[in-house]
């Protein structure tokens, strides 16, 4: 019997008998599964696993908490995300000035960067996600300062 190998994700080899290749052909998908190595179907699953959990999006929601080092004081700053996917939503508090719930106009998550605008405050951020942790620049009205927001655990 002959065997041909065919390279998955991350350049694992996969065996495949001349019946498999015949039988599966038409979906790569599902040979994927059907085939002896253990291996295969551990990526495979991997793999499914993170299209059907939104990218990491979702693991944004919740509380985020940071301050903002301005020249002349610091300011604490809370973004609160809701929602997941697609479909974020946010607002925003600075407890230092007295000011809650400031709505966040567009809120985005793309790989592990996130970004946010305020235009009533001027206001744009973009940082990466680590964990639990999205370090960025914060800007409002032209002048930046960087911003480390961490996550509460709360999601609210």
């Amino acid at each position: 019997m002959q065997i041909r190998t065919l390279n998955l994700l991350f350049g694992i080899p996969i065996p495949k008998t001349p019946q498999a290749i015949e039988h599966h052909e038409k979906d790569s998908w599902c040979w994927a599964a059907c085939t002896q190595d253990g291996r295969a179907k551990a990526v495979c699953l991997a793999l499914l696993f993170f299209l059907l959990s939104g990218s990491g999006k979702a693991a944004t929601a919740g509380d985020w908490s940071g301050t903002l080092n301005f020249p002349q004081q610091q300011l604490r700053f809370i973004l609160h995300i809701t929602g997941s996917g697609g479909a974020l939503h946010a607002t925003a508090d600075s407890p230092d000035q007295g000011g809650y719930g400031y709505p966040v106009d567009s809120i985005n998550v793309s790989g592990q960067t996130l970004s946010f605008q305020m235009n009533a405050l001027g206001v744009t951020f973009r940082g990466q996600i680590n964990g639990n942790q999205i370090a960025g620049s914060f800007s409002q009205h032209g002048m930046n300062v960087p911003l480390t927001l961490t996550q509460s655990g709360s999601n609210s």
